[in-house]
């Protein structure tokens, strides 16, 4: 169980919150609102900032000012503004170490969701409209795709794949300040999103930004355990686990991760022609 704040959660609401969920010992968890900032959610002890909540905002100079006056805004819009592309050469490393080395004391996990991030902007695309895995979204799933690559206005797009490509930079600098990661990719009907082998795409994302391919299997597997390690559940010997078996080895290439052999799930082995049973079903 854990408490889930979201953007337009005002400041004293926020800290009573926070407050409360320490009485209670939740965690917690969500994105930062955004008349807040990540220290100050940090230094309220909230654990986790999902998809990268106003970090990069944080680094660049006034940039939060304009975003707590803007009350009609939202933290995915904020993404695609043209205010924020068009400050992105402002950046200030020093400002984003401040930062970093904040939220590596604090231990406050970030969930990136960069697969979500990149589906929602590079919708045009070829690798992404030629994917064969639309064959396998429902009908409706695949229209409200088409509509949104067909109708989002081009500056959106090309303003969201300025601010992307210098979150997904930003991400392997926070990675090697000692930011604590996990992995997550919103799956939902979020564009571009393939629920299942989107993780596949998040971890190469991770990847791209600078982690090893192992520091990336580990935003998947071992850090999980570590964060649900910090609420006092520790992982020992004798726990019960589901594994992936894979053909290749992933450590050397993160391609390798989707070349899934067989599953161990709740005890029962699928082999790869069970697998391929459940996708074609």
């Amino acid at each position: 169980r854990f408490l889930k704040v979201f953007d337009l959660i005002d400041p004293g609401s926020y800290h009573a919150l926070c407050e409360e969920a320490r009485r209670l010992g939740l965690p917690v968890e969500g994105h930062v609102p955004l008349n807040l900032s990540p220290t100050e959610v940090a230094e309220a002890g909230q654990r986790t900032i999902e998809h990268l909540t106003l970090v990069l905002e944080a680094c660049i100079p006034g940039t939060l000012a304009w975003v707590a006056a803007d009350t009609t805004g939202d933290s995915m819009g904020l993404l695609s503004d043209g205010r924020l592309a068009a400050s992105l050469a402002e950046y200030d490393s020093a400002t984003a170490q401040v930062l970093f080395a904040k939220l590596a004391e604090a231990h406050v996990w970030q969930v990136p969701t960069l697969v979500q991030m990149r589906g929602a902007f590079f919708i045009r695309d070829s690798v992404f409209v030629n994917d064969p895995r639309i064959s396998t979204l429902p009908a409706d799933i695949r229209a409200e795709w088409d509509t949104y690559r067909n109708e989002t206005p081009d500056t959106v797009l090309k303003a969201g794949c300025l601010v992307f490509e210098r979150q997904l930079a930003m991400v392997g600098v926070m990675h090697r300040a000692g930011v604590p990661f996990l992995a997550g990719t919103d799956a939902s009907a979020e564009p571009w999103v393939f629920p299942g082998t989107s993780l596949h795409d998040e971890l190469a994302l991770l990847v791209e930004a600078g982690f090893s391919p192992l520091d990336a299997i580990r935003t998947a597997t071992l850090n999980p355990a570590r964060y649900r390690g910090e609420g006092g559940k520790l992982i020992a010997p004798g726990s019960v686990a589901d594994l992936v078996l894979l053909d290749g080895d992933p450590t050397r290439d993160i391609a390798r991760i989707r070349q899934i052999d067989g599953v161990v799930l709740r005890g029962r082995y699928l082999d790869r022609d069970a697998l391929d049973q459940l996708v074609a079903r």
